[in-house]
């Protein structure tokens, strides 16, 4: 196979992958092109090397003017001094208890499920969708912070997962 070729077949494995696969971001550097510049979610992976295994996700938005780079902190709440650096992906086998996906179309947002368990945690339980818009700090809070927008829940009863929670949440985004 010729260099161009095997470039091009890596190219659109690649794209294929990134379209085919829902679930988490796997341990690496995934970029989007957004408003302000890049934003950069770094993935890496947590264990105990014996049954837990985890990815935690970091978030890093490099100014297109300036060129610094921002670490972008998710807040929870209007005191922006409450925040989180890392997000949790956690499953038990095929499916996720926590997880989140980023959704850049005119604006950029983060989506983060999580589902209630109890003392079984692959059954069926409620899952929970919050939603966060990414936002330049021009009040001197944060340079770029993901605040919160609102908080989506499904009923035990309608048996979500929260890949299909986060699916059907980002389809509904601008």
């Amino acid at each position: 196979m010729t260099y161009r070729l095997k470039a091009g077949l890596a190219f659109a494995l690649s794209v294929y992958a990134a379209i085919a696969v829902a679930g988490p971001y796997q341990a690496g550097v995934h970029q989007w092109n957004v408003k302000d510049g890049k934003l950069t979610l770094m993935s890496g992976v947590m264990t105990d090397n014996a049954a837990q295994s985890y990815l935690n996700y970091t978030f890093y938005l490099v100014n297109a003017h300036d060129k610094t780079q921002y670490q972008v902190p998710v807040v929870d709440d209007k005191d922006s001094s409450k925040f989180r650096l890392t997000i949790t992906e956690s499953s038990t086998g095929d499916d996720a208890n926590e997880d989140a996906t980023v959704v850049a179309k005119q604006d950029t947002w983060l989506l983060i499920g999580e589902k209630e368990t109890s003392v079984d945690a692959a059954a069926p339980g409620p899952v929970n969708v919050r939603v966060y818009k990414l936002v330049s700090g021009n009040d001197g809070d944060w340079a770029y912070s993901f605040q919160l927008t609102k908080t989506v829940r499904y009923a035990k009863a309608k048996r979500y997962t929260v890949e299909k929670a986060l699916a059907e949440n980002a389809n509904g985004l601008q």
